[in-house]
């Protein structure tokens, strides 16, 4: 992929640089209201996955993933505002984090042409438009937070970006008792530290007894499943905050790993699942033109140690739950965001090619154009990676990334003409 990018004449590769960089902060614009549109219709439609996941807290007793929830909770009490908006405004604050240091960190580099097939595939910013179902998740917490910690080590000195690194560690407990998945992504943020740093021993240990707190709080968040007691009380104290929803992702709360893979061997016996696996290859397509920097990422043997952690944590989850989209996505955004800590892309020597092309060359440059350009819409907007269900029945579904990027405003258009028409 890079090579056939390098063939790209100069004139023309400059044309689409210019071009990007004009598009770059309208496409974040964009997709950034359309994300709020969306995370609104969850909140006003009581979602009980998208907002109810959030909502989870400790009414019924201690249960996983319900510290953040139980910072809703409180919130709520204290300010009389429901909890599910609340969480909608989190929500939208994570999505705007996320997206501002991505945009950051994409115009520090050289060259965007090598990042234009991964900013609008349908995987890194508009996965939440394509499946909102699959999207505004608590995972969101790790992109904005690791986002956040790429930009400071890009713009700060050394020092502070090894206290924001540190400071990231303590937190990371916090994220881990909100939702136990997100473990596994906690590799990517050491990779981040050790690929900028010299390793030594002192290191080594000071970042083991940083992790160590989110290591133990993993522990003590699968240990067991909730009773049912405790979901009817969740329900109950969100429900007198003013804020009724379904049982959606709570429900899960009392259910086994066993009964989670009971449920993956159903769906690998009529759901087509192992077709998941062919959305890798065809995912990291997008990830072709940044071997460079992905270079740079991974050339300590450590990185790759700690890339196989996470690997084999997400095999894990791949036998005891269902969002196996889901579980890729976020594995594909922690490797973009890594990718953007890397060096500058090499400057193709366009310059120095000599401007006298016969014909032929013409011909086959325009060729190769068009392909490239071909590709590039067929890639970027005629699927989309669902978070879970059956692959072959949603990868080509309605919901597209061409569809996706304005179906919030037509149906925020519909839904005023109706308010306007109703009587």
């Amino acid at each position: 992929m890079t090579s056939i990018l390098n063939q790209i004449p100069s004139f023309k590769a400059q044309f689409f640089e210019n071009l990007l960089q004009k598009i770059l902060p309208v496409f974040f614009i964009t997709i950034f209201f359309s994300t709020v549109i969306v995370a609104l219709d969850g909140y006003l439609e009581h979602n009980a996955w998208t907002i109810g996941d959030w909502l989870i807290n400790y009414q019924g007793g201690g249960v996983r993933r319900g510290l953040i929830g139980e910072i809703f909770f409180q919130l709520s009490c204290l300010t009389n505002i429901d909890p599910g908006f609340l969480t909608f405004v989190f929500q939208v604050i994570c999505y705007a984090v996320y997206f501002f240091y991505s945009y950051l960190l994409l115009k520090k580099q050289e060259s965007l042409l090598p990042y234009s097939l991964i900013i609008f595939s349908p995987f890194i910013f508009t996965f939440q438009l394509n499946d909102p179902l699959g999207g505004f998740r608590k995972e969101i917490m790790c992109f904005a937070l690791l986002a956040f910690l790429l930009y400071s080590y890009k713009s700060h000195k050394y020092d502070t970006f090894e206290k924001v690194f540190f400071a990231t560690l303590l937190l990371f407990p916090f994220l881990v008792l909100s939702h136990e998945i997100l473990a596994i992504l906690l590799p990517y943020y050491l990779i981040v530290y050790f690929a900028t740093t010299q390793i030594t021993a002192k290191k080594l240990a000071i970042v083991f007894v940083f992790i160590l707190p989110s290591v133990i709080c993993f522990f003590i968040s699968t240990y067991g499943p909730a009773e049912t007691s405790q979901i009817l009380e969740i329900l109950g104290s969100i429900k007198g905050q003013g804020y009724g929803i379904g049982r959606g992702s709570i429900e899960w709360l009392d259910k086994s790993a066993t009964y989670g893979m009971v449920c993956v061997k159903y769906a690998l016996d009529v759901a087509n699942y192992l077709y998941y696996l062919f959305f890798l290859p065809v995912c990291m397509v997008a990830f072709f033109p940044l071997q460079r920097n992905l270079n740079f990422v991974f050339e300590k043997k450590i990185s790759l140690v700690l890339i196989f952690i996470s690997i084999t944590g997400t095999i894990f989850l791949f036998i005891v739950a269902m969002d196996w989209g889901r579980f890729i996505y976020c594995h594909l955004i922690s490797l973009f965001l890594i990718s953007l800590l890397g060096s500058p892309q090499t400057k193709t020597n366009h310059g120095e090619q000599k401007e006298e092309r016969s014909s032929e060359h013409r011909y086959e440059n325009i060729k190769i154009s068009l392909l490239l350009v071909l590709f590039f819409i067929s890639y970027s907007l005629l699927w989309h990676l669902p978070h879970c269900g059956d692959p072959l029945k949603n990868i080509f579904s309605k919901r597209t990334n061409a569809y996706s990027y304005f179906q919030p405003y037509v149906k925020t258009i519909e839904n005023i003409k109706n308010g306007i028409t109703a009587p």
